[in-house]
């Protein structure tokens, strides 16, 4: 099999993996958990507190109200710890409010949609398209264009390097594929500032959309896999075993500087994915010229450069398989995560790496013991097809840019049990301040039996924000079940809640507690 034939083979799969991503819709990072007031509310007035919850912290990228009668304006909001708070828009009187909001996850994705409410009538509803940018696709299949372009060429560089000069036909692409990273990152870095603002290709230009490119991560990274292409270029030309070495690195480091590394919930994502990177560098990257290189070899001269080119391979397969467990098992993994389509593209993405395993198996049991005897084996077709897997895989986790991993769920709302000798209670927030809340209770006696009191009032204090007393009254839903109307908790808190039950004109029992955020799966 002639070298060209075999890169004709992994870049026809390459293109279908890139069509397939192409078509594809994003899917939120950050999870979007809730808002005050709800989506779709009918309220008397404009609220004095408007607040979106998600599962991390975000970034304010782009905030617009439009107002009944269609006018827009700019809105100002502030980020805390997982709630983005926004300032209320002008009264424009009755009818439909609409909150288009786009946020930047931790590992610097965006993510976009519409917080709907309206005053006295509803007139309208959220503008189509305010879930989503279709430039996400766009992002993922110039980053998986250029991140193959990038692991082909610094691969052979490598190879060149560490075992013989690359055959013709490969460093006829591998050259040119270097010279393609810096276009075809620059196409990704404008994809990407427009993915962040929600705009469509025709504001490719606009100095809105490359601000917001040059600051996101993104930016970092492409930077990195340019040096490291022109450095991979260097080495193929000149053979500069210095320059392909720190290729090599750089192009792993480039993957650490942006995605989900960035996000997750150890700094061990870090050095952990830049070994999964050098690893998968080498690996993927030097099946091509090894299958191209088997083709004028005699079956003694293949076996013979099969075995020495899989000591270091075998290491590398160690690092990149145990690496890859490591980003899987520090995600929070559940029963519910295998539903998810991070948790179907990843076992797709295995499946095809037992696949590559199994080849390279094949070649180290098989292959070269019948080589050595002198008899034929098809290695040049087999290692052509494992390069050609290894740029499926690569595109597949690409895709995780469109089904990201499992986040940490979002802490249960604040909640207190309060137990004494003469009543006890179990009061609860609505939702996790600040944001406008409504408290729930259930009352009973000391014997555990459900009681009502003539009256029930509430005070919480945050006494380290210095905000408070706010008084409110609850009222009756059903026996021992009370609530109150939404009060608006300035600050995050903690809340220190004081409750008083008016028993009878001469008896009153007071019942103290601080309102304590619960993890989900903690005690």
């Amino acid at each position: 099999m002639k070298s060209t034939s075999i890169a004709g083979m992994a870049f026809a799969v390459l293109l279908g993996l890139l069509s397939l991503l192409w078509a594809s819709m994003a899917n939120a990072h950050a999870e979007f958990r809730g808002s005050v007031p709800a989506q779709d509310s009918l309220l008397d007035g404009v609220p004095a507190v408007i607040s979106l919850e998600f599962s991390e912290q975000v970034g304010v990228l782009a905030l617009t109200w439009h107002l009944p009668g269609g006018r827009e304006v700019a809105a100002v909001g502030a980020a805390g710890a997982t709630t983005l708070t926004v300032q209320p828009p002008p009264d424009a009187g009755r009818g439909t409010y609409v909150l288009q909001w786009r946020v930047a996850s931790a590992d610097g994705h965006p993510v976009g949609g519409a917080l709907v409410f309206s005053v006295g009538e509803v007139t309208g509803s959220a503008s189509p398209g305010a879930e989503g940018s279709a430039t996400a696709s766009a992002t993922v299949a110039f980053r998986a264009a250029m991140v193959a372009a990038l692991v082909l060429s610094v691969g052979a560089a490598v190879f060149q390097t560490l075992f013989a000069p690359v055959p013709p036909g490969v460093a006829r692409l591998a050259t040119p594929l270097a010279v393609l990273v810096m276009p075809l990152g620059v196409l990704w870095l404008g994809a990407e500032g427009l993915d962040r603002l929600g705009l469509p290709f025709g504001a490719f230009f606009q100095d809105d959309v490359w601000g917001q490119a040059l600051a996101s991560p993104v930016a970092r990274t492409v930077a990195l896999a340019m040096v490291a292409a022109a450095l991979a270029l260097g080495a193929l030309l000149m053979q500069w075993r210095l320059a392909a070495f720190s290729a090599w690195a750089l192009a792993a480091l480039s993957f650490t500087l942006s995605g989900h590394a960035l996000s997750a919930p150890s700094w061990t994502a870090l050095p952990l994915t830049f070994l999964h990177g050098a690893a998968l560098l080498f690996w993927v990257g030097s099946l091509l010229p090894l299958a191209a290189a088997m083709i004028p070899l005699p079956p003694a001269g293949r076996a013979k450069f099969l075995r020495r080119f899989s000591r270091p391979a075998v290491a590398a397969v160690l690092v990149l398989v145990g690496s890859g467990a490591g980003l899987i098992l520090m995600r929070p993994l559940a029963v519910e995560t295998l539903a998810t389509p991070w948790a179907r593209l990843l076992g797709v993405k295995l499946a095809l790496v037992a696949a590559m395993l199994a080849l390279a198996l094949w070649h180290r049991a098989r292959a070269v013991p019948q080589l050595e005897r002198g008899q034929a084996a098809p290695v040049a077709r087999t290692i052509g097809l494992e390069a050609a897997l290894g740029l499926v895989v690569l595109c597949l986790a690409m895709g995780f840019r469109l089904a990201p991993p499992p986040t940490t769920p979002l802490a249960d709302p604040p909640s207190v049990h309060i137990h004494t000798t003469k009543a006890m209670a179990d009061v609860a927030l609505s939702a996790t301040p600040p944001g406008a809340v409504s408290v729930s209770l259930m009352l009973a006696d000391a014997d555990f039996v459900p009681f009502d009191p003539q009256e029930v009032r509430l005070d919480l204090t945050d006494p380290v924000a210095g905000i408070g007393p706010l008084t409110v009254q609850a009222k009756r839903d059903e026996t021992g079940v009370w609530s109150t109307a939404p009060v608006t908790l300035p600050s995050p808190g903690p809340w220190e809640v004081r409750l008083m039950l008016l028993i009878s004109d001469f008896e009153q029992v007071t019942l103290t507690g601080t309102l304590a955020t619960i993890g989900m799966g903690q005690p």
